[in-house]
């Protein structure tokens, strides 16, 4: 099992990174690259940005190998904490610091977008391999690690 959540938090990096690559790019194209003149202009350094970020996501997230441990998988509690509760805390702690305190500050928000959208996108994938792993029971079963 422990190998299938490290290939599974590994998917979930590649996945997300390109992902978020592609939405954020479109998104700053949206926003500002009619006015600057095109897809060359937008944002260039967004690639090795949208990595560094979920690559710090992944090594938060990396309490959710635990879950190869049998006892803290069949409580359904601990799973949950395990495997969601950094990424969740990492969205929270990004809302408060970078949303903004009045509404009309458009600078915060597109900060917010930059850090919260590839988490989100982290997010919903990881949510993917978490589904796939629960309902496959051969995996829960034959567990690496068993106490």
């Amino acid at each position: 099992m422990l190998n299938t959540l490290l290939i599974n938090l590994f998917k979930t990096f590649i996945y997300s990174a390109l992902i978020a690559v592609i939405a954020l790019r479109m998104s700053y194209f949206i926003d500002e690259g009619f006015v600057r003149g095109g897809l060359d202009t937008s944002f260039e350094g967004l690639p090795e940005f949208v990595i560094f970020n979920n690559l710090i996501i992944a090594i938060v997230t990396v309490p959710a190998l635990l879950l190869a441990n049998r006892k803290i998988y069949a409580n359904s509690f601990l799973r949950f904490v395990f495997y969601y509760g950094t990424d969740i805390m990492l969205l929270l702690l990004s809302s408060y610091f970078l949303l903004p305190r009045h509404m009309g500050n458009y600078l915060s928000f597109s900060n917010w977008i930059l850090i919260g959208g590839p988490l989100l996108i982290f997010l919903a994938i990881h949510t993917y391999f978490y589904l796939r792993l629960s309902n496959n029971p051969t995996d829960r079963n034959n567990s690496s690690i068993a106490i």
